[in-house]
């Protein structure tokens, strides 16, 4: 298992700097690939009366500057469905 030791701003107990967890990131991208056929499965997935009102925004790190302008813009406009 791959220990990764969180980075803090402020000392912390050992314990909880070393926690494992399943949000842990690795150094490396996750392939294109592997995206489709997650998001693919995801489609699939049941939902509330069948109606399948799924939105996704990915960014990687290679788009991260793209992202972070239109992030807001997107962001809002997918919970307008949930808010009204």
């Amino acid at each position: 298992m791959n220990i990764k030791k969180a980075v803090t701003d402020h000392p912390i107990l050992q314990v909880l700097a070393e926690r494992w967890s399943p949000y842990g990131f690795e150094d490396r991208p996750v392939l294109a690939a592997d995206l489709r056929s997650l998001f693919e499965a995801a489609r699939w997935a049941a939902s509330s009366y069948n109606e399948q009102p799924w939105n996704y925004l990915v960014a990687t790190k290679e788009d991260s500057q793209e992202f972070s302008q239109s992030d807001e813009h997107w962001i809002i406009s997918l919970g307008r469905g949930y808010s009204s």
